[in-house]
């Protein structure tokens, strides 16, 4: 099962409706969007989409985008951290994960702080002569 048929579910339950119909209506989707996620042809990829979703369900939207990307990377390395991220919201809480990816964003560098190139000379190459730009 995917991980968007297992938050439409959630939905479901969490809602107490018994069709795809009343939970298309619920998100604000067409039938047709909801038909794709219910015979599993798309996944949810609109984030506030999920985000609504989760809060439908009555689960942490947090948890809920996580586990949206873990279950469509097709990367193995990427879903192992995903899967990681997932594991930290779980076991620490929200607060706590938001709070960690915050303080990693803040350790990564800025473009800013990038250091200067010399170009002295380089437009006088032929290499630099031979370059054309397209709007």
């Amino acid at each position: 099962m995917t991980p968007t048929l297992e938050l439409l579910n959630a939905v479901k339950k969490h809602q107490r409706v018994s069709s795809d119909y009343a939970v298309s209506k619920l998100l604000d989707i067409s039938r047709a969007r909801m038909s794709r996620y219910v015979n599993e042809h798309d996944e949810m990829v609109d984030e506030d989409l999920i985000i609504k979703a989760a809060e439908l369900a009555g689960r942490d939207p947090l948890t809920a985008l996580v586990q949206m990307y873990a279950g469509r990377t097709k990367s193995i390395p990427a879903r192992k951290y995903w899967n990681k991220l997932q594991h930290l919201i779980n076991t620490a809480g929200g607060a706590t994960a938001v709070t960690l990816l915050a303080l990693s964003a803040t350790l990564a560098p800025h473009p800013s702080h990038a250091n200067a190139v010399n170009l002295s000379g380089f437009m006088d190459s032929a290499v630099a002569s031979s370059v054309y730009y397209v709007k």
